[in-house]
């Protein structure tokens, strides 16, 4: 539980004080999401095809992700590009978080639990692609408004 305590505190104060822009930072959380999602239900409902479905949860969390994404900010701390996560995906994810730790320590061999447990990983695992492809797409807006901006002044002077 210390060890999850920890998870979650660096987590939100990076949520709330930004952090520092790389693609593979912004990429890193959503593929192990994917990976954990997927090797769940495998392993969860192995041969029950019909549960596979879940899965199917990961595009509707990519949509509801995509909604929001637009919520995160870019920042720019010593000439070094920062982002925040946007507050309501941050809020998703904290919850849904809190939600499968709780549920794996109450009801840990129940097999309606597995499905609610993997639901949320799923659904997770969408809404965090969502804003991180948001971002990187942001992020590359900004970096070419940057450099247009640039070349007109230099054109000016």
């Amino acid at each position: 539980m210390f060890i999850i305590a920890l998870i979650l505190i660096r987590t939100t104060i990076r949520a709330f004080h930004g952090r520092r822009y790389s693609k593979v930072r912004v990429v890193r959380l959503p593929a192990v999401y994917i990976i954990l999602s997927v090797f769940a239900v495998l392993i969860n409902f192995a041969g029950r095809f019909f549960y596979y479905s879940i899965l199917l949860l990961i595009p509707a969390g990519y949509v509801l992700g995509s909604r929001f994404a637009g919520q995160a900010q870019f920042f720019y701390r010593s000439d070094v590009l920062y982002y925040r996560r946007s507050p309501v995906i941050f809020i998703i994810w904290l919850s849904s978080f809190l939600a499968r730790i709780f549920l794996q320590f109450v009801l840990p061999d129940s097999f309606v639990i597995n499905i609610i447990i993997d639901s949320v990983l799923s659904f997770t695992a969408g809404l965090l692609l969502g804003e991180s492809i948001n971002l990187i797409v942001e992020k590359r807006q900004m970096t070419e408004s940057r450099d247009i901006n640039a070349d007109v002044q230099q054109k000016n002077y």
